[in-house]
């Protein structure tokens, strides 16, 4: 899905800088493509879905946590 944004960007000292009113996102570039680009770069990523970090799989947990248990006695290694 496709959504239009508007910007405003002004130059600061030697940057250029971007910013979206509606969502409040910034962004700077040495050039006014620079800064679009870097804009829509930042939209995009706050659009992404969120990634779990969250192991959801037995072979996750165990490549996790594998060599903390080997340390631990047997019966509290919970198998």
């Amino acid at each position: 899905m496709k959504h239009r944004f508007s910007a405003t960007v002004w130059r600061d000292g030697d940057w250029y800088v971007a910013q979206c009113l509606i969502l409040d996102i910034v962004s700077q570039g040495e050039a006014e493509e620079a800064v679009l680009d870097n804009l829509k770069e930042e939209l995009e990523f706050y659009f992404d879905s969120p990634q779990s970090t969250i192991p959801t799989r037995q072979d996750d947990l165990d490549s996790c946590f594998g060599s903390w248990l080997a340390g631990l006695p047997t019966a509290q290694r919970g198998k």
